[in-house]
């Protein structure tokens, strides 16, 4: 019994000595952190950006530049927690599709930039009497907070088709960078 107490001390004294997120929750994808405004997941390449998704609600640092150039990328869908990119960059997104980086955000993004990359999209119907696009380059739709964030030649596009019967059909195609 005195064994197996003082190994449990003695691995408690171990963890303590180690910085606070130097280790990532179990199971984890991300380098370190739990998750919390006080611990975040820690980010540092573009699978971790991945998972973000998987973590909505959670709270996030990027620690490096993201080169996204190479990366099968889909949309962060509907994040709700706080990403704070610690001042670093996110480059060589290329969407065709109209993905943005968030697809619809109502927590907080924060010192980020997003660099050369591009998005497009366009929207056709046969009929109707509305249609919507939008199309970012950061955030799709934001319902939340973003603040000190940039783009850096970013290139974001789209365009529409309504054919209709309807004499004042409409089409609204909204887009924009950040």
């Amino acid at each position: 019994m005195k064994k197996a107490l003082s190994l449990i001390l003695c691995l408690a004294m171990a963890l303590a000595l180690l910085p606070p997120g130097a280790a990532a929750a179990e199971g984890s994808p991300f380098d370190g952190g739990s998750g919390t405004a006080e611990n975040p997941y820690l980010v540092s390449t573009p699978e971790q950006l991945m998972a973000v998704d998987d973590y909505p609600g959670s709270c996030f640092l990027q620690t490096n530049d993201i080169d996204l150039s190479s990366a099968s990328f889909t949309s962060i869908y509907s994040f709700s927690g706080t990403y704070d990119g610690g001042g670093n960059c996110i480059s060589g997104l290329t969407n065709s599709s109209g993905f943005e980086l968030f697809s619809s955000n109502s927590g907080t993004i924060q010192n980020l930039g997003l660099a050369d990359s591009s998005f497009s999209d366009s929207y056709f119907s046969r009929s109707g009497q509305r249609a919507n696009l939008t199309i970012g380059g950061l955030v799709g739709i934001n319902y939340g907070v973003i603040q000190n964030c940039y783009a850096s030649n970013v290139d974001v596009q789209g365009s529409g088709t309504l054919r209709s019967e309807y004499p004042y059909a409409s089409i609204t195609v909204t887009a924009g960078v950040l």
